[in-house]
């Protein structure tokens, strides 16, 4: 992976989605971007009441939304892939 020139990340798939923490968080619900304020969410994406999250503490961010009372289908939640890894891994060499 190359950002702005410079490389930072040379390693095989499976190594570089290792290298990025967060789980991937899927699920049916009616959720607005305002809903997840104040939970540890890297990314989110909500479209025709499917959720998909990026987070480092999945059962904090669950947790949290069934305690707003937010009911939760179709729940699965996995590690990182591939796509969420190059967006993690460049969104923060673009920040620093």
């Amino acid at each position: 992976m190359i950002v702005r020139g410079v490389v930072i990340a040379d390693a095989s798939p499976q190594v570089i989605k290792s290298r990025v923490a967060g789980k991937r968080v899927r699920f049916a619900a009616a959720l607005t971007e305002k809903d997840l304020e104040g939970l540890p969410v890297s990314a989110s994406t909500i479209q025709d009441h499917r959720v998909q999250l990026l987070t480092n503490q999945p059962e904090a961010v669950l947790r949290e939304l069934f305690r707003r009372g937010v009911e939760i289908s179709d729940l699965e939640v996995a590690g990182a892939d591939l796509e969420e890894a190059f967006i993690s891994l460049t969104t923060h060499k673009a920040n620093e």
